[in-house]
């Protein structure tokens, strides 16, 4: 009989709210799908009480569903409508803009790259 190796699934999505000098850090990681929809409405709740500019680092994302287009709308409108300053998608690969440009997201963000990241 075959060995079934139960590994944790490094995929599932993260989300990941800290402060830093200025504002705030979201970083997301895995795949960012329905099963993440808890945190990241949780990171939502949190940075409404967050003055300052945000940063929403996507390096580590391996997916990106409509939950993770749905909490980017929800952050841009929690940012226009508090006391936020620069929204920044960091990282985001040639596919995840393309989808965020195609939802109407874009304009919303400023983006930002890694000297490194391709």
């Amino acid at each position: 009989m075959p060995m079934i190796s139960y590994l944790p699934d490094r995929r599932r999505g993260q989300v990941d709210c800290r402060r830093v000098p200025g504002g705030c850090v979201v970083t997301l990681a895995g795949d960012i799908d329905l099963a993440s929809r808890q945190k990241l409405d949780a990171a939502v709740a949190v940075l409404r009480s967050m003055p300052g500019d945000v940063r929403v680092d996507v390096t580590a994302v391996t997916f990106f569903g409509s939950e993770g287009l749905g909490f980017l709308a929800r952050l841009l409108q929690t940012v226009t409508d508090g006391d936020h300053g620069t929204l920044t998608l960091h990282n985001p690969s040639r596919r995840l803009l393309g989808l965020v440009e195609m939802f109407g997201l874009l304009e919303g963000f400023h983006v930002s790259r890694d000297a490194d990241a391709s």
